[in-house]
């Protein structure tokens, strides 16, 4: 496993902000590790092409507030398939803290 960095702040923008970086670097979204209890300890680990990862601490599940919704913005940038799909049908804001995991074939899935 190659470590590409992560975030500690747990502010939405600077994910975003090293998500999207990655992105313009070509790097190839595989999977998303979504672990938390609360909204406040959420962490998302980004894994891409050639088990490369990212732990991005600046998103969030379970409700409809900026780091869901920046969430949904790194997995619509990566898969264009979700871009028709506005963030309130999204399953984010439904999820209940825990583990999940997300990939372009199966959409969430919790563990």
């Amino acid at each position: 496993m190659t470590i590409l960095g992560s975030d500690q702040s747990g502010v939405t923008e600077e994910s975003i902000n090293a998500i999207t970086q990655l992105y313009m670097q070509g790097e190839k979204l595989e999977e998303i590790a979504i672990v938390g209890s609360s909204s406040m300890d959420i962490i998302c680990t980004f894994t891409f092409e050639g088990n490369k990862v990212y732990k991005a601490s600046g998103f969030s599940i379970g409700y409809g507030g900026e780091g869901c919704r920046g969430l949904w913005k790194m997995i619509q940038l990566f898969y264009s398939k979700n871009k028709n799909i506005d963030f309130k049908d999204s399953k984010i804001t439904n999820m209940e803290y825990g583990k999940w995991r997300w990939n372009p074939n199966e959409d969430f899935k919790k563990e």
